[in-house]
């Protein structure tokens, strides 16, 4: 997913670089998901950066791995506003381009890759009435440079139980999230899990999103101005006894460029890895 518009990153930081080699996070995504056995790589991305992306990231990867695209737009909708509906949305407008067991990944999230190798592994094993999603520490996913939004994962037994979609703050060593539906600030733990919106479908998914998307769309004031999230639907589709979602935990470090300030960090964590031997001096040579 590389629709969002970054108001946060202040411009478009999935075409940010951040190696001396001019990648982007959403190249070592598509090295380590290439390497854990994806064969196709979709891009939900808005029509206007289409050029760009196809000159730079879709002209590196379409060498190695079958690349397709689709256009995040509200047209054809009923509404005046121009900022993306949602990651939920998102992911519906993918249906025709998705084989029967699939990945969904932010374009601007760093994973590493165990945490694609692990997912790779449960979307090979998974059942008909089964999801899986990989989830991460919180601890490993703050930004130094202000809150985040992250999904809190109740899990049971390696098994999603919901996601509370929560802004966090971090003071002092101290973690505090806050309920997006509500006020108050809890304070938790900081190995307390989250979702990166790191998950494994098959088609099924496409049922739950469209009856949701279906009913969110009804409100236009609400459309107007709130997102359609995928963890929602798939907190629904739990909920409602359709699905099982497998959960592995993972210890990969986050990384990501939610403010400008977060780039130096990034690069610097990508020239450790590589020299550790994670990843080549140049990905796609």
């Amino acid at each position: 997913m590389a629709g969002g518009i970054g108001s946060r990153f202040g411009g478009l930081k999935q075409l940010t670089p951040i190696d001396e080699n001019g990648n982007y996070i959403i190249d070592y995504s598509i090295f380590d998901a290439i390497r854990s056995g994806f064969d196709k790589i979709v891009f939900i991305i808005s029509k206007e950066n289409f050029e760009i992306f196809n000159n730079t990231i879709g002209e590196r990867v379409s060498k190695k791995v079958k690349v397709s695209y689709v256009f995040q737009s509200n047209d054809g909708l009923g509404l005046s506003r121009t900022k993306p509906l949602g990651t939920g949305y998102a992911v519906l407008l993918t249906k025709n381009e998705v084989s029967d067991k699939f990945a969904v990944i932010n374009a601007d999230d760093f994973y590493g890759y165990e945490s694609f190798n692990a997912l790779a592994k449960s979307l090979n094993n998974l059942k008909d009435d089964e999801f899986c999603t990989t989830v991460f520490k919180i601890k490993n996913t703050l930004s130094n440079f202000g809150n985040v939004t992250r999904g809190l994962a109740t899990v049971e037994n390696n098994t999603l139980i919901k996601i509370t979609e929560s802004e966090i703050t971090s003071n002092n060593g101290e973690i505090f999230a806050r309920d997006l539906l509500k006020t108050e600030n809890v304070k938790i733990d900081e190995n307390s899990l989250v979702s990166m919106n790191m998950f494994g479908f098959n088609k099924k998914l496409f049922e739950f999103l469209q009856n949701d998307f279906d009913e969110f769309i009804k409100d236009k004031d609400r459309a107007e101005s709130k997102e359609f999230y995928l963890p929602t639907s798939v907190t629904n589709a739990i909920n409602n006894n359709l699905i099982k979602v497998i959960t592995n935990k993972t210890d990969e470090k986050w990384l990501g460029l939610t403010y400008k300030q977060d780039l130096e960090n990034v690069k610097l964590q990508i020239r450790l890895m590589k020299k550790q031997g994670i990843y080549p001096e140049n990905l796609w040579k």
